[in-house]
């Protein structure tokens, strides 16, 4: 899955978390995150991402409405893209809940995380 992003721009990206292909009640999460990864590293191995917005310290940036049926708005802002320069990196969503207090990364394999592309 490919999401763009522009700087100066408004921008909603909106995603439904599955499982099994029935979309999932995340209403007891207590943080969402998005980390942003260089496109030549794997995600999914232990690389510290480029940079990290989560619904704690960035609400406004996240749209929790429909999060009982697994949907989420994610709208990035001028702001918060200003670590990414205009490129592509994968991005991967990560839940913290009472189930998974560690943080539980919506992506099994790299086919799950989506590409996003950052530009002006």
């Amino acid at each position: 899955m490919a999401e763009y992003a522009y700087t100066q721009k408004s921008n909603e990206i909106k995603v439904q978390f599955q499982e099994d292909g029935v979309a999932k009640d995340l209403s007891g999460a207590s943080k969402i995150e998005v980390e942003f990864y260089a496109l030549n590293h794997d995600p999914i191995d232990r690389v510290a991402p480029i940079a990290a917005l989560n619904s704690v310290n960035d609400a406004a940036l996240f749209d929790l409405t429909d999060i009982v049926n697994g949907n989420l708005t994610f709208k990035p802002d001028n702001a918060s893209l200003a670590p990414l320069t205009a490129a592509q990196y994968y991005g991967r969503f990560v839940i913290y809940a009472p189930s998974y207090p560690l943080g539980r990364v919506w992506a099994k394999t790299n086919k799950d995380l989506f590409t996003f592309m950052v530009g002006t």
